[in-house]
């Protein structure tokens, strides 16, 4: 096996079982899923995260407010601010930074994107036969903590601490996880295809497309992919 990425390109992989590759090599088929998929799939711990679209915080300096004359509100601990995530559909690459162990959880196959640009382009064309798209960002998922802040509004489900004041995530971002194990293994890359409706109006739909499969090789180890 060799790298073959163009010149000038990111080198991006997705490692999965050997009926996805087979499939992907053969016809490119690609299945985005939304992020209520994500964190419901408990038959695979690799990708799970209950916490998939919501940006959380760890507040390890206790936040402490005067919620009335009367009343004080106190924070603390690890959890999650309840904003709402944005709707869309998501597909999951990885770096060449992804420990082995998390990479064996996912298949025991790996293909290569010749040209992350068209390959991306391919994508946004063949998901705009079935719905429209918003915008779109592509990038490496950032692993940390969200910051928050006081707002004077409810952005969607912020924490009420009065009622003219509300705890908010700050920059809520498809592009972060949270700083822990398995998802700091996984160096992720991701494509994120904002909607303003899911398919038939699901949120466990799935946004099944073809791209030309021209835009893979074969990267799995001790095999070499003969079309």
């Amino acid at each position: 096996m060799f790298i073959k990425t163009d010149t000038d390109q990111l080198l991006v992989f997705r490692t999965c079982e050997q009926e996805v590759y087979d499939f992907v090599m053969n016809t490119g088929s690609l299945w985005l899923r939304t992020s209520h998929y994500y964190q419901n799939i408990e038959e695979d711990i690799a990708r799970e995260d209950k916490l998939e679209g919501l940006n959380s915080c760890k507040i390890s300096l206790p936040l402490i407010f005067e919620s009335s004359r009367t009343n004080i509100t106190s924070i603390e601990g690890e959890g999650f601010i309840g904003e709402n995530p944005q709707k869309a559909y998501i597909i999951s690459f990885h770096g060449i930074s992804i420990e082995q162990k998390t990479k064996r959880g996912f298949g025991p196959k790996t293909f290569g994107i010749y040209n992350i640009e068209k390959f991306i382009n391919n994508i946004l064309n063949e998901a705009k036969k079935q719905l429209e798209i918003k915008s779109y960002i592509f990038g490496k998922v950032i692993y940390q903590y969200s910051p928050v802040f006081i707002s004077s509004s409810n952005l969607g489900g912020s924490y009420k601490l009065n009622e003219k004041e509300h705890l908010s995530i700050f920059d809520q971002n498809l592009l972060r996880k949270r700083p822990v194990e398995p998802f700091i293994l996984q160096d992720e890359f991701r494509l994120v295809l904002f909607v303003d409706e899911y398919i038939n109006n699901n949120i466990d739909s799935i946004l099944k497309i073809n791209v030309s499969n021209n835009n893979f090789y074969d990267y799995s180890e001790n095999h070499f992919y003969t079309q």
